[in-house]
């Protein structure tokens, strides 16, 4: 081979390496300092995704009773609601008293629509479901609402993405917490369910975005082989933001102090911003050689490796880059091209399938019987194994083997539940705990609701 042909030489063995990582050791203390972060930036982004299931769950309630009236909730279910259908309709004439039991106060049986609810207030002292009378032909809201943050979360991943790509990682994890804050807060101060609504929209969008930021972070910044291992870290971080739903909300009661509650790791990773670096390899392709060898260096010393920023440099240049005109002229419309289209449509057929079942699932563990907060935990809980061996999974027997089963079994178990009996599951208003069906607890039994 020519001489004009040969490549030049690694300046040291240990450092001939393929990726831009590998120089400053792809895994070490630098690199897990940012995992920290980035777990922090899951949390929210599990817990607000499904807290829904909390400050909007199924409450039992019924047609209020006239104001004034000193009728109790046993009676006035008895002689002024039709069996068939208390929660929504109550008789158009009624004798309210406290002796007319039965149907012998009824002039008529002639039912009209609820013009007020009251509510039991025995698991959850406040909802949005009570604050909004999200009942009868309102409650398709409550569906609306989550469609919302799902549409934020669309949102993040087109909009946001191409925004971390232009802008870079740090500012965009940084702004997107400043409006997550901003859109928590106003969905406490909400003084209609519109303004509830679209507040979730921005909190979804902003949480979503910190995550997805984050997470292309940590894997630009930690050599290939790690990248399974970190990336399943900010997986369970998102499952420990989902498991600590239903504690918070066993805690609290209140979906006001549940929403100020999820808040709160969004305050503390803005307040620790600061610590986060750039990504190395967007400067890089930034045209920012200064700035990415500067934090190359500070990794390079934080992972205890003795490089000066001269021979960093010479290292970086010595590594192999793509041509000039490589990538000039990448668009979206790409995707769609002979060689790519049946990918592209696999896989947008496979993420639609799997998230429309995923969140189809996840937002109704209220419509099981039982405990809400324990089935919640439950599901969530699968959650954690099922994501290790999924790791396990793709380092021994590759990403498409590892999804075709994966989706082999979930579409058999969707299939077994047509075999089970209709109503088996069926939920309950009047849960077995003895703390919830306390004639008299600190909540009280009920409230009016207009």
């Amino acid at each position: 081979m020519p001489d004009t042909e040969r490549k030049e030489p690694c300046l040291e063995a240990r450092y001939c390496q393929k990726d831009l990582m590998d120089l400053v050791k792809g895994n070490g203390p630098w690199q897990w300092s940012i995992l920290i972060m980035a777990i922090i930036c899951a949390i929210p982004s599990g817990s607000n995704n499904f807290s829904m299931t909390f400050i909007a769950p199924n409450v039992d309630h019924w047609c209020g009773r006239p104001p004034g009236t000193n009728i109790s909730v046993q009676n006035w279910k008895e002689s002024s609601l039709p069996p068939h259908d208390k929660q929504c309709s109550r008789y158009k004439f009624i004798n309210i008293s406290e002796s007319s039991e039965g149907d012998g106060g009824n002039a008529s049986r002639e039912t009209i629509s609820c013009n007020s609810w009251e509510y039991d207030y025995s698991i959850y002292s406040s909802t949005i479901v009570s604050k909004w009378n999200l009942v009868c032909d309102r409650e398709w809201l409550i569906s609306m609402s989550k469609s919302i943050f799902i549409a934020g979360v669309f949102l993040s991943s087109t909009l946001f993405a191409y925004l971390t790509d232009k802008f870079g990682r740090k500012p965009l994890i940084l702004v997107s917490n400043v409006l997550a804050i901003t859109g928590g807060i106003s969905c406490i101060f909400s003084n209609s369910f519109l303004m509830f609504a679209i507040s979730r929209f921005f909190v979804a969008a902003a949480v979503s975005a910190t995550d997805h930021a984050a997470t292309v972070l940590v894997i630009e910044t930690v050599s290939p082989e790690y990248r399974s291992p970190y990336y399943c870290g900010i997986s369970l971080a998102y499952l420990a933001g989902a498991l600590e739903l239903p504690l918070i909300a066993w805690w609290l009661r209140d979906w006001i102090w549940i929403e100020s509650l999820l808040i709160l790791p969004s305050v503390l990773l803005l307040a620790t911003c600061w610590l986060l670096p750039e990504s190395p390899r967007w400067l890089l392709s930034q045209k920012k050689a200064e700035e990415a060898l500067e934090i190359l260096s500070r990794a390079a010393k934080r992972n205890e490796l003795d490089i000066s920023d001269i021979k960093l440099k010479e290292m970086v240049k010595n590594l192999k880059e793509p041509k000039d005109d490589e990538n000039v002229g990448i668009r979206i419309l790409d995707l769609f091209k002979s060689e790519l289209r049946l990918r592209t449509f696999v896989m947008w057929f496979i993420w639609c399938a799997t998230t429309f079942t995923y969140y189809g699932i996840s937002y109704n563990t209220n419509e099981l019987a039982g405990n809400p907060f324990i089935n919640f935990a439950l599901y969530f809980t699968i959650e954690i194994p099922a994501t290790i061996l999924v790791l396990i999974a793709i380092q021994y027997k590759g990403r498409r083997k590892s999804l075709a089963a994966g989706l082999t079994v979930a579409g058999m178990a969707c299939l077994l539940i047509y075999l089970i009996p209709e109503g088996t599951f069926k939920p309950s208003f009047h849960h077995a705990d003895s703390l919830w069906n306390r004639k008299h607890n600190r909540w009280g039994a009920g409230a009016t609701s207009t």
